[in-house]
């Protein structure tokens, strides 16, 4: 591939890296909640075990804070792959898109201009 020619979409790794971030994305608002709802049962659930052995947890956490906890890491998912799917699209656009258009407009402007030549030789209409 010559250093004039952009290169293909799918060969661009950042278009991979922005493929991942959305399908992540989508992933947290389907299964998010549900996520959430499982780690706090599962916290609860290990509490409960560590009650009936009979050791001391000291400041245990409520289960209305682990999932305020739980909630602000989903959170911190979704600003996290947010910020990976923006900044991958700009280098998309940056590294591929934006000279793909460049080229293809300035391939159309030089077939309009040769297309321009031959019909008015000399840029005299006949």
């Amino acid at each position: 591939m010559s250093p004039s020619t952009p290169p293909h979409l799918v060969h661009s790794p950042w278009f991979w890296v922005h493929l991942f971030a959305i399908f992540c994305l989508a992933v947290l608002m389907v299964r998010g909640d549900k996520i959430v709802a499982l780690r706090s049962q599962r916290a609860a659930n290990a509490q409960m075990r560590a009650r009936v052995a009979g050791r001391t947890t000291g400041e245990a956490a409520t289960t209305g804070e682990l999932d305020e906890r739980e909630r602000l890491w989903l959170i911190g998912g979704y600003g996290f792959f947010t910020a990976i799917a923006i900044v991958s699209w700009w280098q998309v656009w940056r590294r591929v898109l934006r000279p793909k258009l460049r080229a293809d407009v300035s391939a159309s402007r030089s077939e309009s201009s040769s297309s321009a030549s031959r019909e008015h030789p000399a840029g005299k209409p006949s």
